[in-house]
């Protein structure tokens, strides 16, 4: 893996890295991983600020990586956390 790679494997598992230097993952394929990344790229383009960002990780990271939630149910919750703020 080179060094600058935003998507890569580990022990079978796929991740990506964003811009504020976060690990996110795993995923059960590149797919997965380059799906949820283009999700997380959405939801970081509505915030202003460097603490907003790096709520919506932690959020993302919560709900969009646990494997064992199905998709839409962890969008749901996702997009339930968002409304609230």
């Amino acid at each position: 893996m080179r060094q600058n790679d935003r998507f890569f494997n580990s022990d079978g598992s796929w991740y990506f890295n964003t811009r504020e230097r976060v690990r996110i993952g795993p995923f059960s394929s590149r797919a997965d991983a380059v799906e949820a990344a283009a999700e997380l790229g959405e939801r970081l383009s509505r915030v202003d600020s460097r603490r907003d960002a790096h709520r919506q990780i932690r959020h993302f990271m919560k709900f969009r990586v646990e494997p064992s939630l199905d998709l839409a149910f962890r969008r749901q919750i996702i997009d339930d956390v968002t409304l609230r703020r």
